[in-house]
């Protein structure tokens, strides 16, 4: 075979199988050794033959990929073999040979031949044992575990159609190493790999699932969550070959055999060209995506973060694509998904919904935590004014202690969209920006926040709107619209010393502020705050700034966006 230690590996591997106790990922390498190597098939007869012979109560290989109620494992007729075992009648040992007399050699001795009677229960034990032992060889010979061993289960079903044989397929079926294809002409169906990858595949999709850490995709869409524990896992297309590194990534298969793939987080090894004839090979990282031709050719392509079925749940009638949960969407009554109303939002005063698509002009609020039962995703809304050395943000209780003090003063309401009018003093209806981008809109979401005004979110109630996944993050970019200063000098012909406003913009979690910073017109800032399984509500605020006024401050909460991972 090869060398010493290799014959000890292999040894110890088919050694493992027989007494029931080898791992999964030794039991692919005892296959690879058997398939590739005559002289370790041929080994791993012997050892079988021999290991039945001797082996204590006769026991039958397992090899983890034969089943306990496989017609060839009869454990009522070893039980008996063993049993006439210890009735039968003990075997005399002979005196061992001296030391100093194992050099001769017996080249001729006279013994007595004596005539046995057949057992017959012994001859038959011998037929059936011999004959089931041929079939176990036979069918390890041929490498039947890839069809035996369960390669994936069904975790989940929406709206699946099969074609034929597939069609009777549900949530728990287990599907076991085959090379027979698999059709989904429709809907979407999630599985997990006996190794721990969790895969989502999208209807019409062709695929096979070969072993429990390798799937086959012939055509269409699917999507992998690796675990570090499956590393290795490896999707194999007509045009390319991605062995997984511990990763989230996206395979689409065009009827040309082209392959994209589409790497969300993590590493993979992309290997385009069939196996045997592999083109070219390269590392895909996070943020990348690569289509390779059937040829084997390699070309960059822009990732699709949103072109995959990533999360499903069919008993809360939920699919998910990747999007990020828009809290502009949800303040205009939305799902946080696009459904919400440009310009609607909650007024602070009442805590009701409200349409806002005419100004007004300043307004004096009270120092009251505003429920809105309208939105269960909202917990409530107020006006940051502190009483007793305390704000109280949430309807739990939660408060911040030593929070900026405000006059109470506020403009129009909290609202899903970006624009402001102050007729008075010649200022038309217009949109706000920050860094050259208008937002208030489905592409640029915002929320309006003239100060001081403030929201809390429910993140447990944005959960479960979200079944299976998990929030990450909240990312957003905060700012007065640079549309000020356009119209300064509109502002300044009726308040000659008026000064660029500057506004304090509160990010909090639970009561404990995550950021908090005066910024003045003109500028703006990136806010990444990650979040944590056990935070249960979110907070934004503005506030007038060190100027002592909430005058021209025109505050926005622009791309606010939760984001999710499985």
């Amino acid at each position: 075979m090869g060398s010493k230690q290799d014959d000890i590996r292999l040894s110890e591997l088919i050694l493992e199988s027989l007494e029931g106790t080898i791992q999964p990922d030794a039991f692919e390498e005892l296959q690879r050794r058997i398939e590739s190597s005559p002289e370790a098939a041929k080994a791993y007869v012997d050892f079988v033959l021999n290991h039945a012979i001797i082996a204590p109560r006769a026991k039958t290989p397992s090899l983890g990929a034969f089943s306990s109620d496989s017609a060839v494992v009869n454990w009522q007729f070893w039980n008996e073999l063993a049993e006439t075992e210890k009735s039968s009648p003990a075997v005399a040992e002979t005196e061992p040979v001296p030391e100093e007399n194992k050099h001769f050699l017996v080249r001729d001795s006279q013994v007595e031949r004596v005539t046995h009677s057949v057992n017959r229960f012994f001859l038959l034990t011998a037929v059936v044992s011999s004959a089931a032992l041929i079939l176990l060889i036979a069918l390890a010979y041929l490498n039947p575990a890839k069809s035996m061993l369960p390669a994936a289960t069904i975790m989940d079903t929406y709206h699946a159609k099969w074609v034929n044989s597939a069609s009777s397929l549900a949530e728990g079926d287990i599907l076991y190493g085959k090379n027979e294809p698999l059709h989904l002409l429709s809907g979407v169906v999630k599985m997990e790999f006996a190794y721990g990858a969790k895969v989502i595949l999208e209807g019409p999709v062709t695929f096979k699932t070969v072993s429990p850490d390798k799937l086959v995709l012939e055509s269409g869409r699917m999507y992998a969550s690796v675990p570090v524990k499956a590393t290795g896992f490896t999707v194999m297309t007509p045009s390319s070959s991605i062995i997984d590194l511990g990763t989230e990534f996206g395979v689409e298969v065009d009827f040309a055999g082209s392959t994209n793939v589409h790497m969300f987080r993590g590493k993979t090894s992309l290997l385009a060209g069939v196996l045997g004839n592999v083109q070219t090979s390269c590392i895909l990282e996070t943020g990348q995506a690569k289509r390779v031709s059937l040829a084997g050719k390699l070309q960059d392509i822009p990732l699709n973060e949103k072109g995959f079925v990533r999360a499903m749940d069919s008993r809360a009638n939920f699919v998910w694509h990747g999007e990020k949960v828009n809290l502009a969407d949800i303040v205009g009554g939305g799902d946080g998904l696009g459904s919400g109303t440009i310009n609607q939002g909650i007024d602070v005063a009442t805590g009701k919904a409200k349409l806002f698509e005419k100004a007004t002009t300043s307004l004096q609020g009270k120092s009251q935590y505003m429920p809105v039962a309208e939105n269960p995703l909202i917990d409530g809304v107020f006006i940051p004014i502190v009483q007793n050395g305390t704000l109280t943000i949430s309807s739990k209780g939660h408060a911040v202690d030593q929070f900026p003090q405000s006059a109470g003063d506020y403009w129009n309401g909290i609202f899903n969209g970006g624009w402001h009018e102050a007729a008075n003093f010649s200022i038309p209806s217009n949109h706000l920006r920050l860094q050259g981008i208008e937002y208030g809109n489905s592409k640029n979401p915002s929320i309006y926040m003239h100060a001081s005004q403030g929201i809390t979110f429910d993140l447990n109630a944005i959960r479960q709107r979200f079944p299976g996944l998990a929030i990450h993050r909240f990312e957003t970019v905060c700012g007065i619209s640079e549309s000020i200063l356009d119209y300064i000098g509109n502002i300044r012909q009726k308040r000659p010393n008026e000064p660029l406003p500057i506004a304090g913009f509160h990010v909090l979690l639970d009561g404990q502020l995550n950021f908090s910073k005066d910024i003045p017109a003109g500028r703006s800032e990136v806010i990444c705050i990650p979040i944590s399984s056990q935070d249960q509500f979110l907070t934004l605020i503005t506030t007038e700034g060190p100027d002592g006024t909430h005058f021209n401050d025109w505050a926005l909460f622009a791309t606010p966006y939760l984001y999710l991972e499985p």
